[in-house]
């Protein structure tokens, strides 16, 4: 959020620009403290290991801080701090930031999911600083403008293939943090035959 204060008298904006700058301070800190920031990653891929059987055995995840991979390194490592402090390597391939919003079943949507929202499939990518939905091979406004509750506008961006979970949150007039018409299906890395059947 920025504040701008037009004034002509310059002992007036020298006055205002030390209270401006505390006031702008005061909100940017709000707003960061409130966002949680947490990054997910694989320390096993689906499949890197099987059963006796030959059944594939399911990934295993770890949340926490990251420090990025080094030079393009194939990992990286995600810390956590609760219940104890530790970390993980994982795979860099697979690490996706938490988008601060929750599905309509309260899950945290992190970036590489895979979600559906009015029958539309889509993964959550993150395109010039924002968190939005990749639909392929593209996005039916029509549709999503005759969803919208009656005593709201349409407000979208209408690019072909992207839709950021803001205009989503915008237009369905969500009160708090969940997004009632997303909901999670799976991710990229596990399930990406989810995402092949929507193309």
């Amino acid at each position: 959020m920025y504040v701008f204060i037009a004034v002509r008298s310059a002992a007036t904006q020298s006055r205002l620009s030390t209270v401006g700058f505390a006031l702008i301070r005061e909100i940017k800190e709000e707003t960061e403290m409130d966002r949680e920031i947490l990054f997910r990653g694989q320390t096993r891929k689906k499949g890197e290991k099987v059963r006796l059987d030959g059944s594939p055995i399911d990934s295993n995840w770890a949340y926490g801080g990251i420090f990025p991979n080094n030079k393009g390194g194939d990992f990286a490592i995600i810390y956590q701090q609760e219940p104890t402090i530790e970390k993980f390597t994982v795979y860099a391939d697979t690490v996706g930031q938490y988008t601060g919003l929750t599905d309509k079943n309260g899950k945290k949507i992190f970036e590489g999911d895979i979600v559906e929202f009015f029958n539309i499939r889509g993964k959550i990518v993150n395109e010039c600083g924002a968190f939005g939905i990749v639909v392929l091979p593209n996005i039916d406004y029509d549709l999503l403008e005759s969803k919208i509750p009656f005593n709201n506008n349409a407000n979208f961006c209408f690019n072909d293939n992207f839709i950021s979970l803001w205009e989503l949150w915008w237009n369905y007039e969500q009160d708090d943090n969940p997004l009632y018409e997303v909901e999670v299906i799976g991710n990229i890395h596990d399930t990406p035959k989810l995402l092949e059947a929507s193309e």
